[in-house]
């Protein structure tokens, strides 16, 4: 599996660089950045063109129902065909589900408005209304969620995964959703989502090939 499931080390230390990376937007970059798209936004430059060329195939490719379609049906097929795929896609619509629950009950919780309203940092603390549902960024859980889930069975690939999720991260930031800081602390907890899912599947494996062991080498009577 992925050397994040394998090397706690190695994980401890990607987080504490995430925390630190949350920190320094939440308390000092996050009004600054979201300014400067904004300025960016605003001028029809060869880059705002760019970005908005990028922005909607980024967009279709990586929203929840996409994601979620895409998994379903790879379980499906991986059924019909008696392949790994569906262990893989089963393990993807398990984290569907765990970043996706867990992102929204911390947006009610926390009341971040949206930088679309305002460039300043305002909690509001619980609520249900869509414009305070800035932190964390339900869309960087998700497929930070999927990178860890994928790399796990694909390491080869991780780079490509994470990076693909890293372009998710940004189109966030890019169409005012969310601040920097909301967008690192989906990161956090796709990947926190990502091994909980392989660590409960995992186990639920060996259960299971361990009770297969055990009937086939019951005596018969």
């Amino acid at each position: 599996m992925h050397f994040l499931k394998e090397n706690r080390s190695a994980l401890a230390v990607i987080f504490l660089m995430m925390a630190a990376l949350f920190c320094l937007f939440f308390f000092l970059l996050d009004k600054e950045v979201v300014l400067l798209m904004k300025d960016i936004r605003s001028d029809m430059s060869d880059l705002n063109r760019l970005l908005i060329s990028i922005h909607h195939p980024v967009n279709n490719l990586f929203h929840g129902s996409t994601l979620l379609a895409v998994s379903v049906s790879l379980f499906v097929v991986g059924k019909l065909f008696r392949s790994r795929i569906s262990e893989v896609a089963k393990s993807l619509i398990f984290g569907f589900l765990v970043s996706g629950i867990a992102s929204q009950i911390l947006k009610n919780i926390f009341g971040r408005m949206r930088p679309k309203f305002t460039t300043d940092t305002i909690f509001i603390g619980p609520s249900l209304r869509d414009m305070y549902h800035s932190f964390p960024s339900g869309h960087t859980a998700v497929v930070f969620c999927f990178a860890s889930v994928l790399s796990g069975y694909y390491p080869r690939f991780s780079l490509l995964f994470y990076f693909a999720a890293a372009i998710a991260g940004f189109d966030r930031i890019f169409l005012f959703q969310h601040f920097p800081s909301d967008v690192i602390a989906g990161a956090m907890l796709g990947l926190v989502s990502g091994r909980v899912v392989t660590t409960i599947l995992s186990n639920h494996g060996s259960l299971r090939e361990s009770y297969q062991l055990l009937r086939g080498s019951a005596p018969q009577q």
